[in-house]
């Protein structure tokens, strides 16, 4: 994939002209006003950085699995998720972090007390695709899920087997950028799902509730819906592809306290937990 697709759809939805990053989102996305709740909300916390990303697609991708976040916090542009993964400007990416036994990525900065997500995305996404050292068991023991968040290079490679795109593009200029109610509502049919549609991923793993239940609602096969904990499964048709949707509690919710041991742990044995249910249909 070069990304041709992606510029024609975002081009299609008023986000992208001839070149990248020539349209901020709350000037040319047609939901805008709506999302935003208004122009004065738009003049007042609409940032330069707040423009289209294309999805983050792994050099060994094959459509086994798409994660699907929430949202950038104070941060955009057409290749910043590439950025993300890869690095950018000399700095090491989330990939380079992780095979050095990174678990809080701080980017290198004074400022930034880190994040879990990127650790904790290598973890599920290596259960997903079955990229573990250990298979065909009902549970997996405190011990084995330790050595699986400690085994950087596993967690580093499946990176590069994933692609990773955002339900809500737009990243305002407040507290945690946290998206209004319209953003949550609006902007995964309007983007997420085409994108689906391009990337024709065998599976999607969502890290928030909302985009999980607005998809099921509009997309599930009957009689699909199995729970684990705090991980969740559906089957998805979307206009005729198929595929599995898992969700996991956001590793970095309840104020950030999930990232503690025994939270951490549960979310990783529910999700596996889960797989294998699927896994024995």
């Amino acid at each position: 994939m070069n990304g041709a697709e992606f510029m024609d759809l975002y081009q299609k939805s008023g986000v992208f002209l001839k070149e990248p990053d020539e349209v901020n989102l709350h000037h040319g996305c047609p939901n805008r006003f709506v999302c935003w709740e208004g122009s004065e909300n738009i003049d007042k916390f609409g940032a330069s950085w707040n423009r289209i990303q294309k999805p983050y697609i792994g050099l060994e991708y094959s459509g086994e699995l798409l994660v699907v976040g929430l949202n950038l916090n104070t941060y955009g542009g057409w290749g910043c998720l590439d950025g993300l993964f890869w690095g950018e400007n000399d700095s090491k990416g989330v990939i380079e972090y992780i095979r050095q036994g990174k678990k809080r990525i701080d980017f290198n900065s004074a400022h930034y007390f880190g994040t879990i997500l990127f650790h904790r995305i290598a973890v599920y996404s290596s259960i997903l695709i079955d990229h573990l050292s250990f298979k065909d068991q009902s549970t997996l023991s405190s011990g084995e899920i330790r050595t699986l968040h400690n085994d950087k290079d596993n967690l580093s490679n499946v990176l590069k087997k994933i692609a990773y795109t955002n339900a809500i593009k737009c990243s305002p200029n407040w507290h945690l950028s946290t998206p209004t109610g319209g953003m949550k509502e609006i902007c995964p049919s309007f983007f997420l799902v085409s994108e689906i549609k391009i990337l024709k991923p065998r599976s999607i793993l969502l890290l928030n509730k909302i985009t999980f239940d607005l998809l099921t609602q509009r997309y599930a096969l009957e009689s699909t819906g199995i729970n684990e904990g705090m991980a969740n499964y559906s089957r998805l048709s979307v206009d005729g592809h198929q595929c599995d949707l898992f969700r996991i509690l956001h590793p970095t919710a309840r104020k950030g306290r999930s990232f503690r041991a025994g939270n951490s742990l549960a979310n990783t044995q529910d999700l596996y937990s889960l797989k294998q249910k699927i896994s024995q249909w």
